[in-house]
């Protein structure tokens, strides 16, 4: 069989003494085996990076990975012809990654969220946390599970959610600090409350924060003292989170620099009102100065010299009020008991206080008796004649009433009781002239009945006033003189 030079077969142009080689492929498989062993050594890093929620993202990119390898593998041999076939050779592998970044970004974790919606998640709480306005504990707890929830699965967006959390927390120092300025010319202490608490607040929430972080037992961090909390609706309270673990900086300084601040406006202004009352209302200086101390002590801290001067304050009050007293009793009229009843609670607080106005007060008051008593006297003297009785009753009364300034009012106590001995000595005379006339008329049993009369309606009053003598004695005389007469047979009738 003749064959034409162009049909000849490859056999025919092979060379003599040499035998065809067998073609070796190049080493591929072994080199993707290595490095699928690679890439699930770095998904197992990863994972263990990740929270077990991840683990169905993991798996599905390695399961992309690997079979991108695996049909990769036998088309990788050298000199495996075709232009196509080398174009395959590129595309399966490039496929492989690109599945495997479509299953990192679309492929939920086993809580359903993927990495796509984490991301637009992130934004929009970010957006949220930004347009939470300042002081909105409700709105801004609202989305802390949400934040807690992503930055626990997603821990790459904690950066921007940290540092909104963390602005917003900024603003709202801000505006609590703002307010309690505002708010510090009417209700001083109730701003120092406020801001110790935001001051409390911020030093506990790092602490909260990393027991939270650990793991440990925390709570919600209180920014609002409970006693301004309008019940359980008006709570401001703050979650902890990672991004509390440090606070912006200068935040603590600027709430107790406006503590500060605040504590010496509201020193001012009660020593600043007290010196205004103290000329017209020294009383009501006193009252202002004394609510002042109660309320602002609590925050004034030892060694400010603030509390000293709402001392100093309260004492130039007292001292006022003091004096006014004393003026008022100079000026009392003699006699005015409901004006000087209306003043003794008040005076006697003053001396209780302030002890440098007891002896002042004291004698004012002595005073004020002894012309009162001065007065009275005066009053009664006309009728010690004719109802000695009625001005011996009014006079005990009188010493029974100012007991307690007498006591030490030595030369008011003698004029005093010089006209109860003028009154008991009118009775006695009146006894005297009844008793005359009764034994005139030789009725010497009803002379010693009046003189027995008399005895006992004055006998008490008498011994008070030292002249009981007098009195025993004509008693005495009266019983001989009735005895005598007795036995001479001369007593008539009565």
């Amino acid at each position: 069989m003749a064959y034409d030079r162009f049909d000849l077969p490859p056999s025919h142009f092979r060379l003599p003494g040499r035998r065809p080689q067998p073609s070796q492929p190049f080493p591929v498989r072994g080199v993707l085996n290595l490095l699928l062993l690679v890439l699930v050594l770095v998904g197992l890093i990863a994972f263990g990076e990740m929270t077990a929620a991840h683990i169905t993202r993991v798996v599905a990119v390695l399961a992309c990975v690997a079979v991108g390898l695996r049909w990769s593998a036998p088309a990788v041999t050298p000199g495996a012809g075709g232009k196509h076939r080398r174009l395959s050779r590129l595309i399966r592998p490039v496929l492989a990654v690109v599945s495997a970044l479509l299953a990192w970004w679309l492929v939920p974790t086993a809580e359903g969220q993927n990495l796509w919606g984490a991301r637009l998640q992130a934004q929009d709480l970010v957006e949220r946390a930004q347009a939470n306005p300042a002081g909105d504990y409700p709105g801004f707890a609202a989305a802390a599970p949400e934040r807690v929830r992503l930055v626990r699965l997603f821990p790459q967006y904690a950066g921007p959610i940290h540092a909104a959390e963390r602005a917003w927390l900024k603003r709202t120092v801000e505006k609590s600090v703002a307010d309690a300025r505002a708010s510090e010319a009417e209700r001083p202490a109730q701003a120092l409350l406020r801001l110790a608490a935001l001051e409390g607040g911020l030093r506990e929430l790092p602490r909260e924060s990393a027991h939270w972080m650990r793991g440990y037992g925390w709570r919600p961090v209180e920014f609002l003292p409970a006693a301004a909390a309008d019940g359980e609706a008006g709570r401001q309270t703050v979650h902890p989170s990672g991004a509390f673990r440090t606070l912006p900086a200068g935040l603590i300084n600027e709430v107790q620099e406006a503590q500060r601040a605040l504590r010496e406006r509201a020193v001012e202004l009660v020593v600043a009102e007290a010196v205004k009352l103290r000329q017209g209302d020294p009383a009501g200086a006193l009252a202002r100065a004394e609510r002042g101390l109660r309320d602002l002590s609590p925050f004034l801290p030892e060694g400010s010299g603030l509390r000293e001067r709402l001392v100093a304050a309260r004492r130039e009050a007292g001292l006022a009020l003091g004096d006014r007293l004393c003026a008022d009793l100079k000026a009392l009229a003699p006699g005015d008991r409901a004006g000087f009843a209306r003043g003794v609670p008040k005076r006697h607080e003053v001396q209780k206080e302030f002890p440098e106005h007891r002896d002042r007060l004291w004698r004012a008051e002595v005073d004020w008796v002894g012309r009162t008593i001065d007065t009275v006297l005066a009053d009664v003297r006309p009728l010690l004649a004719k109802e000695p009785a009625e001005v011996s009753r009014r006079l005990r009364a009188l010493g029974a009433e100012f007991a307690a300034q007498l006591t030490v009012a030595q030369a008011v106590r003698a004029r005093l009781e010089e006209g109860r001995q003028q009154a008991v000595l009118a009775r006695f005379q009146l006894a005297k002239q009844e008793v005359k006339d009764l034994v005139a008329k030789e009725r010497f049993a009803a002379a010693v009945d009046v003189a027995e009369r008399l005895a006992a309606d004055v006998g008490a009053e008498a011994r008070a006033v030292g002249a009981s003598a007098e009195i025993d004695r004509f008693c005495a005389s009266c019983r001989f003189i009735a005895e005598v007469a007795r036995r001479a047979g001369k007593d008539k009738a009565k």
